[in-house]
């Protein structure tokens, strides 16, 4: 699954997996890439899954990024993501 990721969000995949299987517990990242014209703002969650047989390790998670241009992230108001509801609320996970 991983060689469907781009380049740039396949070290933060295996990260985030490698993390729900050692705390045993869900984690959540996010954050943002920049690029040449915008940035990228990226969410993910990964969640451990308890298998029948003990030597195996399954991992259920969800990505997702929104490519936002630099005119764009001017733009936001400055309330956004204080309590004002989400900036981005098409990232929602």
């Amino acid at each position: 699954m991983i060689q469907h990721l781009p380049h740039r969000y396949r070290y933060l995949f295996l990260q985030g997996c490698g993390e729900a299987i050692a705390a045993a517990a869900p984690v959540r990242f996010d954050g943002e890439v920049a690029g040449l014209r915008g940035f990228e703002l990226y969410r993910a969650c990964f969640m451990p899954l308890r298998m029948t047989m003990g030597t195996m390790q399954a991992v259920y998670g969800s990505f997702s990024f929104l490519f936002c241009t630099t005119a764009e992230i001017a733009e936001r108001p400055a309330s956004a993501g204080k309590g004002a509801g989400p900036a981005f609320p098409e990232l929602l996970l």
